[in-house]
C-alpha cells in the first residue's frame, strides 16, 4: 500500500509539475468554450470579489474570487487548529498579498471576507508560483477531500495533501469541514505583514532561478614572444689571429744526485760436501767339502 501510493504521487507530481509549473508564460483557462489565453502567472489579480453564503458541496464558504484569468476559485473561511502561528508557515507572495501553506491549505487574509481564509482548491495561478517559487513537495492535480483539484505532494490515501498533517477534526473517508464541529479554533488576529516583497515589478523568487548561469569566457590567447633572432653573419670572415706557444722557462735544473748506489755484496761461497766413505769388501763364506755319494748295485 505504501509502495502503491508513493508510485502514484510520484506519477502526480510529474504530471502536475508540467502542467502548473511554468516559469515564464503558460496557458490558463479562459472558461467553457473560451480560447486559451498564454498569461505569466505572476501577473495573475484577482478582477472580482463576490461576497456568497456556504452550500452543501462547499461548506463554509465566504466568497468567489474572479480572476484576470477568467478562473474563478471558491473562498471559505480559515480556522486555525494547529499550534504553530499562521506566519511561521511556508509563504509566497501573489495577486497582491501574501500566501501561506499550511499543511496543504494555501491560507490568506482578506478584510472583504472578514478575516483569514483559503481555497476550495486553489487556483492554477497560484499553483504555478508556489512550484515554481519553493524548492520540494510539488502542488499537482488529483482528487481528494475536495475533490478534483491541486494537492500539496499528491492525494495520501487518507484524501489530504499526501505533504501535509491534517487537522484534528479532519476524518479520512468523510468530507472536509474548515469549521471545527466542536468550535475549537480560532480565525487568528490579522497578519503582520501586508506589504510586498522588496521587488514589486518581479515578486520574490528563488535567486538561483532569477539569476541566469555564468556564462563561460573563453581562455585568453596566450601572447608569444617571438623567437630571438641571431645576429647576421658577416660575408667575409675575419681571420683567426693565432699566436705561437711557448713553454714556460724551467725555474731551475733539477738536483743532483748526492752519491752513487751503494755496491752489490757477493754471496760467501758455499763449502764442499765431505768425501763419502767407501763402503766395506764383502767376504764370501768359506765352502765345505761334500762326502762321495755311493753308487747302489
Amino acid at each position: 500500500m505504501i509502495v502503491a501510493s508513493a508510485v502514484r504521487a510520484w506519477i502526480l507530481g510529474v504530471l502536475g509539475t508540467q502542467l502548473a509549473c511554468t516559469a515564464s508564460t503558460s496557458s490558463a483557462p479562459r472558461g467553457p468554450g473560451q480560447e486559451m489565453a498564454v498569461v505569466d502567472p505572476y501577473d495573475v489579480h484577482v478582477v472580482e470579489y463576490v461576497v456568497v453564503g456556504p452550500t452543501a458541496d462547499v461548506p463554509d464558504r465566504v466568497g468567489v474570487e474572479t480572476f484576470s484569468t477568467g478562473e474563478q476559485a471558491h473562498v471559505v473561511a480559515y480556522w486555525h487548529t494547529y499550534v504553530d502561528p499562521i506566519e511561521s508557515y511556508p509563504s509566497v507572495w501573489w495577486a497582491g498579498r501574501w500566501y501561506y501553506n499550511v499543511n496543504g491549505n494555501l491560507v490568506f487574509w482578506e478584510p472583504v471576507f472578514g478575516g483569514w481564509c483559503s481555497y476550495w482548491g486553489p487556483p492554477w495561478g497560484l499553483v504555478a508560483v508556489w512550484n515554481d517559487f519553493h524548492v520540494g513537495p510539488s502542488f499537482v492535480w488529483g482528487v481528494g477531500y475536495y475533490g478534483p483539484g491541486w494537492y500539496w505532494g499528491g492525494v495520501a490515501s487518507s484524501g489530504w495533501h499526501a505533504h501535509g498533517v491534517p487537522p484534528p477534526h479532519y476524518h479520512p473517508g468523510h468530507p472536509y469541514h474548515p469549521r471545527p464541529p466542536d468550535g475549537a479554533g480560532t480565525r487568528a488576529p490579522p497578519p503582520s505583514r501586508t506589504e510586498p516583497p522588496p521587488r514589486r515589478e518581479a515578486p520574490r523568487r528563488d535567486p538561483a532561478r532569477d539569476t541566469p548561469p555564468p556564462t563561460i569566457q573563453a581562455e585568453p590567447q596566450r601572447q608569444t614572444t617571438p623567437p630571438v633572432q641571431p645576429p647576421p653573419r658577416a660575408t667575409t670572415p675575419a681571420p683567426i689571429q693565432t699566436q705561437p706557444r711557448t713553454p714556460p722557462p724551467r725555474t731551475s735544473a733539477p738536483p743532483p744526485r748526492t752519491s752513487a748506489p751503494p755496491p752489490r755484496t757477493s754471496a760467501p761461497p758455499r763449502a764442499a760436501p765431505p768425501p763419502r766413505a767407501a763402503p766395506p769388501p764383502r767376504a764370501a763364506p768359506p765352502r765345505t767339502p761334500s762326502a762321495p755319494r755311493s753308487r747302489g748295485k
